[in-house]
């Protein structure tokens, strides 16, 4: 989300968007490789560090966006996109295995739709409080996988339970801490 916040600066959306996969991807195969991708240590340094590369590394929007008027069809249109990725993804995935589409699947093919349709038509500002937001909830969404992975096989499915409850509450909590630095700076 950071190489799509930084190439926006250069390039349009069609260009932005897949330069962000792209480097999605090495990061990804990297850490697999490397055998960092199951280190519970890299997991939990990761929360702060999506929560600081919002509020630190991604470029700020130079001003705030105006108001677009969105067709009814873009709503639509947003679907099909989404429902095209996951098709494509689950079409692909014998070939790919199991382990190379989850890595697909989490950052790339979730956090594309928005971002493009967002950029393309409300602009670069509006993308990047986008991004901004996107890294933010990712700390929820980071801590339920965590919790849940590591309290799965003691707890089954009850494990859902205290996983869902540790997303929402870290992804509230940090979205709140992003609101007040935001209010903080006005």
């Amino acid at each position: 989300m950071l190489v799509v916040g930084y190439a926006s600066a250069r390039w349009a959306w069609y260009a932005a968007i897949p330069l962000g996969w792209l480097c999605y991807l090495l990061a990804a195969l990297l850490l697999d490789a490397s055998g960092l991708a199951r280190a519970l240590w890299l997991g939990l340094a990761a929360l702060p560090a999506l929560f600081l590369a919002a509020r630190l590394a991604l470029p700020k929007p130079r001003a705030m966006p105006a108001p677009v008027h969105l067709p009814r069809a873009e709503l639509f249109a947003r679907m099909a996109a989404a429902a095209l990725l996951v098709l494509t993804l689950t079409t692909v995935t014998r070939q790919l295995g199991s382990q190379f589409t989850g890595l697909l699947s989490g950052a790339p093919v979730a956090a594309v739709v928005i971002p493009a349709f967002t950029f393309a038509t409300a602009g670069r500002d509006a993308l990047l409080l986008t991004l901004s937001g996107f890294l933010t909830g990712l700390v929820g969404f980071g801590v339920c996988f965590l919790v849940l992975a590591y309290t799965m096989t003691a707890l089954g499915f009850w494990a859902l339970i205290p996983a869902l409850i540790a997303g929402v509450a870290c992804g509230l909590l940090s979205t709140h801490w992003a609101a007040a630095q935001r209010r903080a700076r006005v």
